[in-house]
């Protein structure tokens, strides 16, 4: 992902308790099954994450408030979903990444251009390419599944005919919530899944 211009963010794994309605999840998302921490160090760390996403548009909101336009950012990590009969949550790696902005870098005698969903589209093709992982597609995702991404701008990725995440432009209300002006495009992948995939 640095190869392809990325920086990688290393952000906490505890986020606010309102991220899922953020995030616009659907009441019996299995993502809301959150795990509270008992002694909060504030209230925007409330619970341990279940999305990389959330820290992610946190990123976002920071560079933009440093009059930083063009943000490509990734990071890999853990979620964790609480398990009902067990102390311990389901913990999952997964690789995620935003970016908002310019497709290029500024330059004097370039005009300026806006990313798009086949710019971070192109990034996750050359990276599949580049971990040796065959057979990817994108399918359309139905409306009723974009929950965090705009219904008609969202893919879900298929690699060997098995799900391993979504693509897409953040959903605007979801720009809204995080008090974003600008249009961002994401992808959130089961990094689990990956080593079982590589030819």
């Amino acid at each position: 992902m640095t190869g392809f211009g990325f920086t990688e963010a290393i952000n906490y794994s505890f986020i606010a308790k309102d991220s899922c309605d953020k995030l616009r999840m659907d009441a019996d998302d299995p993502r809301r099954k959150i795990v509270n921490i008992v002694n909060p160090l504030s209230e925007d760390q409330a619970v341990m994450r279940t999305s990389l996403i959330p820290g992610l548009l946190e990123t976002m909101r920071f560079n933009l408030f440093q009059q930083v336009r063009t943000v490509r950012v990734f990071e890999i990590g853990k979620t964790f979903i609480a398990k009902e009969h067990d102390n311990l949550p389901e913990q999952t790696e997964f690789l995620a990444a935003l970016w908002a902005g310019s497709r290029a870098d500024l330059s004097w005698h370039s005009q300026e251009t806006a990313c798009d969903f086949y710019d971070l589209k192109g990034i996750l093709e050359a990276l599949f390419k580049g971990l040796n992982i065959k057979d990817i597609c994108f399918a359309a995702l139905p409306n009723e599944k974009c929950r965090y991404t705009r219904p008609g701008f969202t893919a879900e990725i298929l690699a060997n005919g098995k799900s391993v995440g979504i693509l897409g432009e953040l959903h605007p209300e979801v720009l809204k919530a995080y008090h974003l002006k600008q249009t961002a495009y994401i992808f959130e992948i089961n990094a689990e899944i990956l080593p079982e995939l590589v030819a």
